[in-house]
């Protein structure tokens, strides 16, 4: 399965929100992109949606321990994804740059 270098921004919308949450949220669906790609040989492209647990501040969640995670679950947080570079699958250990949105 290849693995790729994501770069995410995430498009601030019509609420709004300030740069650090916007590099959190960065982060997030960096992290959730290159896990699929890693365990579901999957490429991001226009339109696509995915989610990812966040708790918009504090430690993110897969750094957490289970007790951690426990007594503050992280919310539910979607995205979509709004335009990709490249649009096919480059080699491995490429860069791609992806731009997402909040869906919810």
């Amino acid at each position: 399965m290849a693995e790729y270098k994501y770069i995410v921004t995430v498009e601030a919308g019509p609420e709004a929100m300030d740069h650090a949450l916007l590099d959190r949220l960065s982060v997030v669906a960096a992290y959730r992109l290159e896990t699929l790609s890693e365990r579901d040989d999957y490429y991001p492209a226009a339109g696509m949606e995915f989610d990812m647990l966040d708790n918009f501040e504090g430690k993110y969640f897969w750094d957490m321990s289970d007790e951690e995670f426990a007594l503050n679950p992280p919310s539910r947080v979607d995205f979509e994804t709004v335009a990709v570079s490249p649009v096919e699958p480059p080699a491995d250990g490429a860069e791609v740059r992806v731009l997402v949105r909040l869906t919810h």
